[in-house]
């Protein structure tokens, strides 16, 4: 199943289009309300996924302003669309995914069987979105 990004500004047609993002039904999406480029998913094929979206965000552009070679290795690699990571810890569809209040970098997500998991952003991408 797809995933669609609109602009409620302009309804005609979607601003990106994820196919292939799940493999049933998605039932939800989020994006992170500090770092917006970060979007949690979630689908009856019992997965959550953490999509990189800086095509559709409102991030800065952070090319050539950090000192660390590392570091903007990685900002270089991350300023694709890209699936970050798929987490299977759920045994029935998972109804719904919400970021923490209290942390910009955890996630909750509830299945149908009433399991709840507690999850986080990578490390390595906390590093570098953490400016």
């Amino acid at each position: 199943m797809a995933v669609k990004y609109w602009d409620i500004r302009n309804t005609k047609e979607p601003l990106k289009v994820q196919s292939n993002a799940h493999h049933h039904w998605v039932w939800t999406v989020k994006h992170n309300k500090l770092h917006d480029q970060l979007v949690i998913t979630s689908s009856s094929d019992n997965n959550v996924k953490l999509w990189n979206v800086p095509s559709i965000s409102s991030a800065l552009n952070s090319k050539d302003t950090h000192a660390d070679e590392e570091r903007h290795t990685l900002n270089k690699r991350i300023a694709e669309d890209m699936l970050l990571k798929t987490y299977e810890e759920h045994a029935d569809s998972v109804y719904a995914v919400v970021w923490g209040a209290s942390s910009r970098w955890v996630f909750a997500s509830l299945s149908y069987d009433g399991c709840l998991v507690i999850n986080e952003v990578p490390k390595e991408y906390v590093e570098t979105l953490n400016y």
